[in-house]
């Protein structure tokens, strides 16, 4: 019968098997309890906030204004009027990003895209 030979390698220095494997599946596999208080309070959002989707008035201003922009109007509410008529510039930008992408249904794609981002700021804030 042989010996087997112990290593002679340092292993101290040596990765884990826990940092070696680091992908979200094997994270969530582990820790199943803390992955599931994330998860189910985020898809609960969703379906709540997609269940109840609407967009006010204030919204259609600022779609007016990325129109008025796109048309070359400036970012103002009517042509030829230099007023800043909304009062998120970044949500503005947002909303001229899609537009100059090329889709011309800004309205459905700002409420999807603000439900989208309201799960991932949920989802950011519980694993925080």
């Amino acid at each position: 019968m042989t010996k087997r030979r112990r290593s002679t390698k340092n292993t101290e220095n040596a990765p884990s098997r826990a940092t070696r494997d680091s992908s979200w599946v094997s994270f969530a596999s582990r820790h199943y309890g803390a992955f599931a208080l994330v998860l189910i309070p985020s898809i609960l959002y969703l379906g709540l906030a997609l269940d109840r989707l609407w967009v006010t008035e204030d919204a259609f201003i600022t779609f007016r204004s990325v129109e008025t922009f796109w048309r070359g109007g400036g970012p103002n509410f009517n042509p030829g009027i230099r007023v800043e008529s909304f009062s998120h510039p970044l949500w503005f930008l947002f909303l001229l990003v899609l537009r100059i992408g090329g889709t011309e249904m800004v309205a459905p794609l700002s409420a999807f895209l603000g439900v989208f981002l309201s799960v991932g700021g949920l989802t950011c804030a519980l694993i925080a």
